[in-house]
């Protein structure tokens, strides 16, 4: 069995937040819509009016017939083939709303996959021509949500949208130290794009390990919002055209920016971030996530399925009970004082995979 290198592992997670960075810098207009009024733009930072309608002649902005839509937004590490942030977006275009729902790494999906977690599946359709449609599959399957587009987005995409924003503002809550002289001290911190990598892919020393780390990414979700209100509509009209390339979906440019077109109207307070309810347990030498079903049940049907019917029941899997200790008792003699050898284990041995 290979394990990921201390290496490798940094680069998981960080690509993974970057899929949040994408919600806000397409849908600028969701942030820009919080305001009642938009400031004037500066002189030094602002494109000029003929690029703004140049760019502006060059797209057309369609009505949006959906009355709510669900969008997976997944980060990803294309070494290691992971998807450790996984967010379900629900648009709910007609009364207004955007609710998040981050889903833990470690998530337990069952044993069709080798650790059992959701950040698997990814890598086991590797070699399918959309990889990602493995996990649309599991999460319409488990959660009973539809989805409707795809967004993912890695590493370095991560890094350049923040850039392209001007960096975040963020109230770091404690001292990072990501590796040896890559700090971020405590307090209102101006981070780049590299210094928010360090600050999403920190875990070591969170006493609640993964889910300091999602609430570390909600911090970051609220700052990305915030830069994008910042800049103002037109500024956010040229970095989401420019920036788009960095991302992989099934969404064509005019259909993103006519999704944010009609967020215009989203006010603050129905912007909201849910994280899967459950507890950490051990299977077959993994760490994993179980789910609390009843919890997540209540939550998709209030915030998830405004007009589609409920459901009573998700077919997510509990993790199962360890086997029942049973202690060691003597071998029984062996009368006849045969020695037996031991069974091969073949010469190929375990198959290489990803597991954190």
């Amino acid at each position: 069995m290979s394990r990921l290198s201390p290496t490798s592992k940094r680069w998981i997670l960080a690509g993974g937040i970057a899929a949040l960075a994408v919600v806000p810098l397409l849908a600028w207009g969701i942030a820009v819509g919080l305001r009642d009024r938009e400031p004037p733009p500066s002189e030094d930072s602002s494109p000029s009016s003929s690029d703004v309608s140049r760019e502006e002649s060059q797209i057309e902005l369609e009505p949006v017939s959906d009355d709510a839509l669900n969008i997976l937004v997944c980060g990803l590490d294309d070494a290691a083939g992971l998807t450790d942030v996984i967010v379900v977006v629900n648009f709910d275009v007609r009364a207004g709303k955007i609710n998040a729902l981050q889903i833990p790494r470690d998530t337990y999906i069952g044993d069709d996959y080798k650790t059992g977690k959701i950040n698997q599946v990814y890598f086991t359709h590797r070699n399918d021509d959309e990889p990602i449609r493995g996990l649309i599959g599991v999460v319409e399957e488990q959660l009973r949500l539809p989805i409707d587009h795809y967004v993912t987005i890695t590493l370095q995409g991560f890094r350049d949208m923040v850039d392209a924003l001007g960096g975040v503002e963020i109230d770091v809550p404690q001292r990072i130290e990501f590796l040896p002289g890559k700090v971020i001290e405590p307090g209102k911190q101006h981070l780049n794009g590299e210094q928010a990598e360090w600050f999403v892919r920190y875990r070591a020393g969170y006493p609640t390990g993964d889910i300091g780390r999602i609430n570390a990414q909600k911090l970051m979700i609220d700052a990305l919002v915030q830069a994008v209100r910042d800049k103002g509509r037109t500024k956010m009209l040229l970095l989401a055209t420019q920036n788009f390339d960095k991302i992989t979906t099934d969404l064509p440019l005019t259909r993103a920016l006519s999704l944010a077109n009609e967020a215009f109207s989203v006010e603050n307070q129905n912007i909201q971030i849910f994280t899967v309810e459950g507890s950490g347990k051990m299977h077959n030498g993994f760490a994993v996530y179980e789910a609390n079903r009843a919890q997540l049940t209540e939550l998709l049907n209030t915030y998830f399925r405004p007009y589609g019917q409920a459901v009573d029941y998700l077919p997510i899997p509990s993790v199962p009970a360890p086997p029942p200790y049973q202690e060691e008792t003597e071998t029984p003699p062996n009368p006849d004082g045969l020695v037996e050898e031991p069974e091969s284990s073949g010469e190929g041995g375990l198959e290489e995979f990803p597991i954190d």
